[in-house]
C-alpha cells in the first residue's frame, strides 16, 4: 500500500457543539458517509466544548455560534489559543459577512449556513480536512458584493453573556434601538428623527448584524441587559 493511500485511510477525528440535539444528531449523520470522519464527543455550550477538546483531542471541531455560556466565537478563540493545530468549521444560522468576518478573524477555517444542502456542510468539512478554507457559496456571493464591510473587531470586550458592547454601536444607532425597544413603531422613529422609514427599517437590519443577533425580541433583551432601556 503506498504512502497517500494510507494517509487518506487516517481517521479525522471530529467534536460536534451544538445546543440543539437534533442539530448534533444531523451532523452525525452526515459525517457517517464519509469514513475519514469519526465524532468522538458532542458538547451542548461553550463551557463543555473547551473541556472535551482539551481532553478528547480532536483534529476537527464543528461549532454552532449561539450556545449557552459562550458562544462560538468566543470559543473560537480560546481554541485557537490553546490548540493551534485544532481545525475549526462554523455551522450557523447567521446569513451575515460581519459574523462570518467575526469568525474567519477568530480562527475558524470554513463558515456554512445551517440551511445550506448537506453536500455543502460534508464539502466544508473536507475542504478544511485537507487544509483548505472554505465559505458556503451564498457567504461568498456576500463578500464578493460592492456593499462597505464594517469592520468586526474579534477580540473586542464582550460581557459573561459573550455579547458585543453597545458601543460597537454608533449614537444614532443607539439611539434609533432605544427607541424602536421603547416600543415605537419605525414610522414614528422616523418621523422623529427626521429620516425615512425605509432608513430605520435598513438601519435596525444594520444594528441587529452588528450585534450579531437575529430577531427583535433578542434586541429588546439586549437593550435591558445593557441599561439601554429600563426592565
Amino acid at each position: 500500500m503506498s504512502k497517500k493511500r494510507a494517509t487518506r485511510q487516517v481517521q479525522i477525528k471530529v467534536l460536534i457543539a451544538d445546543d440543539h440535539p437534533i442539530a448534533r444528531r444531523g451532523l452525525r449523520e452526515i459525517l457517517k458517509t464519509d469514513p475519514t470522519f469519526r465524532v468522538v464527543g458532542e458538547a451542548s455550550d461553550g463551557d463543555e466544548t473547551l473541556r472535551l477538546v482539551k481532553d478528547l483531542k480532536p483534529d476537527l471541531a464543528v461549532l454552532d455560534i449561539s450556545m449557552p455560556k459562550r458562544n462560538g466565537i468566543d470559543v473560537t478563540r480560546q481554541l485557537r489559543r490553546k490548540s493551534a493545530e485544532l481545525k475549526i468549521v462554523i455551522l450557523s444560522i447567521h446569513f451575515s459577512r460581519e459574523v462570518a468576518r467575526a469568525c474567519l478573524r477568530a480562527g475558524a477555517r470554513a463558515y456554512v449556513l445551517k440551511s445550506d444542502p448537506d453536500e455543502q456542510v460534508l464539502a466544508a468539512l473536507r475542504a478544511v480536512r485537507d487544509d483548505q478554507p472554505f465559505l458556503t457559496p451564498r457567504i461568498a456571493e456576500l463578500f464578493e458584493t460592492n456593499k462597505p464591510l464594517e469592520e468586526c473587531d474579534a477580540d473586542a470586550p464582550r460581557g459573561l453573556d459573550g455579547k458585543i458592547p453597545p458601543e460597537r454601536l454608533t449614537q444614532r444607532e443607539q439611539q434609533i434601538l432605544k427607541m424602536l425597544c421603547e416600543g415605537r413603531s419605525s414610522s414614528e422613529v422616523a418621523s422623529q428623527i427626521g429620516i425615512s422609514t425605509r432608513t430605520i427599517e435598513s438601519q435596525r437590519g444594520e444594528i441587529k448584524e452588528k450585534l450579531q443577533l437575529t430577531t427583535f425580541s433578542s434586541l429588546v433583551r439586549y437593550a435591558i441587559r445593557h441599561g439601554i432601556v429600563p426592565a
